[in-house]
């Protein structure tokens, strides 16, 4: 990605979206475009996770850096699980398989529950 930097003036993420980064900042390149593909992956997941679970009464809350929390009614829980992990995996802009990990916590976040899915 440095390369690209000096070669074209910005470096691109798996989307396509141009990052400007200073010449005299090359070593920052190979940053911006790791964390913009992951900024953006996340958006995309978090657009695909809304639209999977339209329709059970569960919703996103709110994003923890790469972490979505979503609410839902109790009783939905593997469900939505299973509908929001398949949406979060379903990544066409990536080669190889996203992992995902899921918790679920009733009342407190003391007691979450890591899920197998």
């Amino acid at each position: 990605l440095q390369s690209e930097l000096l070669r074209k003036g910005h470096v691109e993420d798996v989307f396509g979206v141009h990052y400007r980064v200073p010449a005299e900042l090359s070593y920052k390149a190979v940053n911006a475009g790791v964390q913009g593909s992951s900024a953006m992956a996340l958006k995309a997941a978090m657009k695909r996770v809304s639209d999977s679970i339209a329709g059970t009464g569960a919703g996103l809350v709110l994003t923890i850096h790469d972490e979505l929390v979503i609410e839902c009614p109790l009783g939905n829980e593997r469900q939505v699980v299973r509908l929001a992990a398949g949406a979060m995996r379903d990544a066409e802009n990536f080669s190889i398989p996203l992992e995902v990990d899921v918790s679920i916590a009733r009342t407190s976040w003391a007691e979450k529950e890591k899920l197998k899915i």
